[in-house]
């Protein structure tokens, strides 16, 4: 942090040193400290960098998951759908990343903006060549939306599933319409901002028609697994069964 002196980060950010100063007091002197940030942030520039910052200070303040700070609230006993042993121990190997990051991200099967570029434009570790992203917005709110762009380009085939064009989808080889939240019935288990909140269970209903010749995200992915040959894992494309496998647990 040497180099960020008040002064550059004045320049920089156009926060003067006095406030920096009495907010650095007031976090660094804080017993209880709790952190929440949701639309501010994540639709904002450089979304990602943000959020990673922010949460990386609050961690260093030795509040998360300690009273007055940020709880893990253990979540209704529902079956996981997405567990990392569904798959293969090579085929969890594959994960980009894992080898420089063994206890990161990429344990649980998720990867770095940065790895999937390497993957897509060096071919390291290996080549990717096809892409499918949902609500995401990678040039926008990821780190080097240079590469991005190429990684983007260099791409045999990519399909984007959104509500609006944004400039990642510019790129997409096939755009596909998703309905609003609105226009669908979904399911929520548990939301982790309280326990009373994580023993929730919510029934979103369908408010409004669907407009044009869209699809609901899961839908879209139900479909795509049937196609693939992985129809059983998706419940044939049944997503009411899917809800009551979830459910079931809870004799709801």
């Amino acid at each position: 942090v040497a180099p960020f002196d008040p002064d550059t980060v004045e320049r920089l950010t156009g926060v003067a040193p006095t406030t920096f100063a009495k907010f650095a007091q007031a976090l660094g002197s804080a017993k209880k400290i709790s952190y929440h940030t949701w639309t501010g942030t994540g639709q904002h520039r450089n979304a990602t960098q943000t959020e990673r910052a922010i949460a990386t200070l609050y961690a260093l303040t030795g509040s998360f998951d300690v009273r007055g700070g940020n709880v893990q609230i253990t979540p209704p006993p529902t079956p996981v759908l997405h567990s990392m042993a569904l798959m293969a121990e090579e085929q969890r190997a594959k994960a980009l990343g894992l080898a420089d990051r063994p206890l990161g991200p990429p344990l649980n099967g998720w990867i770095t903006s940065t790895d999937l570029y390497d993957a897509i434009i060096d071919r390291r570790p290996y080549g990717v060549k096809a892409l499918v992203t949902f609500g995401t917005n990678l040039l926008v709110s990821h780190p080097a939306p240079g590469r991005g762009k190429q990684a983007l380009q260099d791409l045999d085939f990519y399909v984007h599933c959104d509500l609006f064009h944004n400039p990642t989808s510019d790129y997409a080889d096939i755009l596909l319409p998703v309905s609003s939240p609105w226009e669908h019935e979904a399911l929520r288990i548990g939301f982790e901002i309280s326990f009373e909140a994580q023993e929730l269970v919510q029934l979103r209903q369908q408010m409004v028609p669907r407009q044009g010749d869209t699809r609901s995200d899961v839908w879209i992915v139900f479909e795509l697994a049937k196609r693939l040959g992985m129809g059983e894992l998706f419940f044939d494309g049944d997503i009411e069964a899917a809800w009551k496998y979830q459910l079931a647990p809870l004799k709801l």
